[in-house]
């Protein structure tokens, strides 16, 4: 977004939460680090409250680009906003306070008279925002009054596929946390690799040693006899991640809640490598192989992948390359930009 708005003449300007990365761009501004209490306040709510600090700032800006509803009120002042949905960021139904405002933020927004441009990268928010949009349909455009659906795309510069010679592995990119699925694909690799012995497991994600889940999963690998078989990679640099995808023999991306359309279904598909997922959140608009939320039910379909590899990589990569594609992203923010800008001159 950041290299794309600027290519097309404006002058990109970002403003983020604290992160302890410091290797970012020169237009790129944190919001300041305040020992104790970045430990003890939910994140949305300090970022809403230290951007009242940034008003007359963000007021020099024609257009203000505002990542998940939650943070529109704390610029509903400026008179030209683009709302971005990455996804529902709520349970469903909702199970903590912070849940319920983030739904709520998200009702307000649609039923608001005056609401800004509204993008959604997923038709799952669409429908829970009350528009009525079909999945894997209606791909850049305005579905409704002041509201798109514009999914998530790869640069097909960076994720290609290559002679690069596969592997008997399965990758799961995927972040270990529980909404993520991780039990689902160990348990479903502990059922495959009783006929599949010569496989192995990556799992390619930040990991916390000392979190419950992690424990969970590790229990579990215990548990099923499968040994080293099946390995926690943790982060892993961009470039990386390429060759991963290339080697593999297939993709999981097992979520079983809060997912917009996933860049590692897709980046792993632009590489030819044949991915399963489940049809949770904006998963549903993918062309991967899906799967239900069970252990049997993923590894059927692994060995669906397996016994018809070269129809899934092909099919998969042609889907996702004609639709998923960096230039379809850029006309289509494009235009909503100069739209926006125009709308209040």
């Amino acid at each position: 977004m950041n290299e794309i708005l600027a290519d097309a003449g404006h002058a990109p300007f970002v403003i983020q939460p604290y992160t302890r990365n410091k290797d970012l761009p020169s237009n790129v501004i944190m919001l300041p680090f305040i020992p104790h209490i970045n430990r003890l306040v939910n994140p949305w709510l300090l970022t809403n409250f230290l951007l009242k600090f940034r008003k007359n700032e963000l007021n020099r800006h024609d257009v203000i680009i505002c990542h998940y509803p939650i943070h529109y009120k704390a610029i509903i002042e400026h008179k030209n906003v683009i709302v971005l949905s990455h996804g529902t960021d709520w349970h469903e139904p909702p199970e903590t306070i912070i849940d319920k405002a983030r739904q709520k933020a998200a009702m307000e927004l649609v039923s608001n008279e005056n609401r800004p441009i509204i993008v959604a990268n997923d038709t799952h928010f669409l429908e829970k925002i009350g528009v009525k949009v079909k999945s894997q349909t209606s791909f850049f455009t305005e579905v409704s009054q002041n509201i798109w659906f514009i999914p998530n795309c790869i640069n097909q510069n960076d994720f290609f596929p290559t002679n690069c010679v596969r592997k008997n592995q399965i990758l799961v990119p995927r972040n270990v946390r529980e909404d993520r699925g991780i039990h689902l694909a160990i348990e479903a690799y502990s059922i495959f690799a009783k006929t599949n012995v010569d496989f192995t497991m990556i799992i390619a994600g930040i990991y916390d040693l000392n979190d419950p889940y992690y424990v969970k999963c590790t229990d579990l690998i215990s548990n099923n006899n499968l040994g080293s078989s099946v390995s926690f990679a943790g982060t892993i640099h961009h470039d990386k991640m390429q060759e991963l995808y290339r080697e593999s023999l297939m993709s999981i991306i097992p979520t079983i809640a809060i997912e917009g359309t996933s860049l590692s279904a897709l980046e792993s598909m632009a590489c030819k490598t044949p991915t399963i997922s489940t049809n949770a959140g904006g998963l549903r608009d993918l062309p991967t192989l899906k799967a239900d939320y069970t252990p049997t039910s993923i590894s059927d379909q692994m060995v669906e992948i397996k016994n018809n590899w070269n129809k899934y990589s092909e099919k998969q990569y042609e889907a996702t390359t004609q639709v998923y594609n960096i230039a379809n992203w850029e006309k289509a923010w494009g235009h909503i930009v100069e739209k926006s800008i125009n709308l209040n001159t």
